[in-house]
């Protein structure tokens, strides 16, 4: 094959290949974090991912659970999918720790667990945001670093001060990590996606993107491989 073409299709496949860097990995709960006991553990805060949840009379707050050293930086987005009814949401995150101050949420603290509150019902103006890998549209409520002061084991608990319920979504990490299992899949994350943000149609980049990023990445290695005449 001429250079120019495998050129091209180098170009293509990273092009590709850095499109979901700009999104955080997706969490969808389905029923799992409503409490402490269930928490949805991370394995690692300071990769990029996104929890989206819906929070019901049923399941009021979303639990997650991560383990961090003394001095770790946790980065947050607290948000909302663009969807008129959930326009005036105002979620707040509690970050609770060992041997953090008392806190003041509406729910049980673990023994010997105080914490930070990050609310948002100060926002007037959330800033709008547009995602072009899903077609999806979303309200930033707040975005902020804390640094955790001591090791251990913490949770990050979801939920509406004033008791609504509805759609919210909070990301954490900064560390784009993706995987061949994440491109495969990427057609079934966008749909996800979408449905969660009640958006229908395919929309976004093409579906079938991880699929065509996996077989143009392969192309330079076949041609790399094919013996030379």
């Amino acid at each position: 094959m001429h250079r120019n073409v495998r050129v091209v299709l180098i170009a293509l496949t990273a092009l590709l290949l850095a499109g979901p860097a700009f999104a955080h990995k997706p969490i969808f709960p389905e029923g799992r974090g409503c409490t402490q006991d269930d928490a949805i553990v991370i394995d690692d805060i300071n990769v990029s991912q996104v929890a989206y949840t819906e929070l019901t009379e049923a399941c009021p707050r979303l639990w997650l659970t991560f383990d961090a050293d003394a001095g770790q930086e946790l980065y947050l987005q607290i948000a909302l999918p663009q969807i008129d009814r959930y326009a005036d949401l105002r979620p707040a995150v509690a970050v609770l720790g060992p041997d953090l101050p008392p806190v003041d949420v509406p729910f049980d603290v673990p023994a010997g667990y105080g914490g930070y509150v990050f609310a948002t019902d100060d926002v007037e103006e959330p800033e709008s945001f547009h995602e072009p890998f899903t077609g999806t549209d979303d309200w930033i409520l707040k975005e902020l670093t804390r640094d955790l002061p001591v090791a251990g084991r913490y949770y990050m608990v979801a939920y509406l001060p004033a008791g609504e319920v509805g759609k919210i979504w909070v990301a954490f990490g900064r560390e784009e990590q993706f995987g061949l299992e994440d491109f495969l899949n990427f057609g079934n994350i966008v749909a996800r996606t979408r449905a969660y943000h009640e958006v229908s149609g395919p929309g976004g980049i093409c579906p079938f993107a991880g699929l065509l990023a996996l077989g143009l990445m392969l192309v330079p290695l076949w041609l790399a491989a094919r013996p030379r005449r």
